[in-house]
C-alpha cells in the first residue's frame, strides 16, 4: 500500500491539473466575475454562493459515486476563495 504522503501528492496533482483546466474552460470566472448582480468587489460571495451549493449537494445526497466529483470541486473553490483573500492582502 501507498505511504499517505504519496497518495496526497498524486491527489493534489490530479487537482491542480483539474482546477487549471476548469479555471481555462470558465475563462477565470471566479477572479474576475461578470459581476452582474455582484460588485466585483464582492467575488467572494460568489465563491461561497458556489460552496454553499456544492455542500447542500452533499447533504442532499451524500457521498456517492454522483457527488465524488462534487468534493473535488469543493477543493477547486476553496483554493479560489484562498487566492482572491491573498489578492486582498489576507495570507
Amino acid at each position: 500500500m501507498k505511504h499517505t504522503n504519496d497518495l496526497l501528492r498524486e491527489e493534489f496533482q490530479r487537482l491542480e491539473a483539474m482546477v487549471i483546466q476548469k479555471n481555462i474552460d470558465y475563462k477565470d470566472s471566479l477572479q474576475h466575475p461578470v459581476s452582474t448582480f455582484l460588485r466585483s468587489e464582492d467575488q467572494e460571495l460568489g465563491i461561497l454562493a458556489r460552496l454553499d451549493d456544492k455542500l447542500g449537494r452533499i447533504r442532499e445526497s451524500g457521498i456517492n459515486e454522483h457527488t465524488v466529483d462534487t468534493i473535488d470541486d469543493l477543493v477547486g473553490y476553496l483554493v479560489h476563495l484562498r487566492i482572491s483573500l491573498r489578492k486582498k492582502g489576507i495570507k
